[in-house]
């Protein structure tokens, strides 16, 4: 019970921001939220997943390297996400765009003149299409570009 309150208090902050704040303000106090929560997940896998492995590690008499399986765990999931974040496409960063991108692609792929609802299919395939042409903002943007001459050039 106290931790669902403990998260519902921490949630429950962003009804304590006044509206019509400046963006440079909100700027701000999102990268003061973010900076807290990084903070608190940092502190969060020490004391539940590093401490205990450590501390089964000099159980199972490592000695002086009992730090190592750990380190070399913790180390293994940054690399792990530092790749993930570079190898997806930009548009997991931007759903706007990629639901954008997915509708004008499903409606120029369409014979109606009207943009049909976002589908996971063209969704995927203009996640697909922009893999390929790398990680770039401009792959989005290139295959709209792409998608608006087509559909002005018949």
């Amino acid at each position: 019970c106290f931790t669902w309150f403990v998260t519902a208090l921490g949630a429950g902050v962003v009804f304590l921001i006044p509206p019509g704040l400046s963006e440079k303000v909100e700027g701000k106090i999102l990268d003061v939220g973010l900076g807290a929560a990084a903070g608190i997940m940092l502190a969060a896998s020490y004391w539940s997943l590093l401490a205990p492995a450590i501390e089964m590690a000099e159980e199972a008499d490592y000695g002086a390297w009992s730090f190592a399986p750990a380190a070399v765990g913790f180390l293994g999931g940054a690399i792990f996400v530092f790749m993930a974040d570079f190898l997806l496409p930009d548009a997991a960063d931007s759903p706007e765009a990629y639901l954008q991108a997915a509708a004008k692609d499903q409606a120029d792929s369409d014979d109606t003149a009207e943009p049909a609802p976002v589908t996971s299919t063209s969704a995927s395939k203009v996640a697909g299409e922009g893999l390929r042409q790398r990680k770039s903002g401009a792959a989005l943007t290139a295959a709209a570009t792409r998608n608006e001459q087509e559909a002005s050039n018949p």
